[in-house]
């Protein structure tokens, strides 16, 4: 499980990239990287969007998540015309993300279970 401040450094390195990766600007990546993360420290902070997790809903729902990043590697295969290592590049990223989501979720989910007593 890894902690929120490492989780949102961690997004936030694979946002720069991914966005770079799509429009090849370097600063329009930050720009956008950093409006996200405003966005989501005031979410947070007016306690606006899903609130604190389950970790057994979390990782049901990060079962999804790579069907989810799936159909966006598709769709970006098909309507996005950027040089081939960049386009792979972009694929690696995502999946890895998605494999990351899954595995984070599911570590949490069984340190829950382990910290509640139910095997």
């Amino acid at each position: 499980m890894v902690s929120e401040k490492t989780y949102s450094i961690l997004l936030s390195i694979w946002l720069i990239a991914t966005i770079y990766l799509i429009n090849g600007s370097f600063f329009y990546a930050l720009f956008i990287s950093v409006v996200i993360f405003v966005a989501g420290k005031i979410g947070k902070g007016t306690n606006f969007g899903p609130g604190k997790q389950i970790p057994e809903r979390r990782f049901k729902l990060s079962k999804l998540f790579p069907i989810f990043v799936g159909a966006i590697i598709v769709l970006l295969w098909l309507l996005i015309e950027v040089p081939l290592w960049r386009m792979l590049l972009l694929t690696v990223l995502l999946s890895a993300l998605a494999l990351f989501e899954l595995i984070d979720a599911y570590i949490w989910y069984k340190k829950d279970r382990q910290a509640s007593g139910s095997h």
